[in-house]
């Protein structure tokens, strides 16, 4: 009884099991047939020249952020600098 019941179920799990791989097997060769493209809205795509530009202007930002702090940084040594070696009052 249970050797009928093993092989009723296998059938129907073989058969499942062989839909599902024709499945996968349909989908990637359309996909691969099929060049994705990605897309906002369908005003531009997302490609790898986007993905440079966007890391360009980031890094090219973040280096002109670094700079500005290195400059500001300066200037405030320089006063801390000034303030400690001359101490005189000025009257107005």
């Amino acid at each position: 009884m249970l050797t009928f019941w093993f092989t009723i179920h296998f059938h129907e799990i073989l058969r499942a099991v062989w839909e599902v791989i024709k499945s996968v097997t349909s989908n990637a060769v359309s996909l691969m047939n099929n060049k994705l493209e990605v897309t906002a809205w369908k005003f531009f795509k997302f490609d790898m020249e986007l993905l440079h530009s966007i890391i360009a202007s980031i890094t090219i930002y973040l280096v002109i952020m670094l700079q500005f702090d290195v400059e500001v940084s300066k200037k405030a040594l320089r006063k801390e600098q000034n303030n400690t070696t001359t101490n005189t009052t000025y009257v107005t």
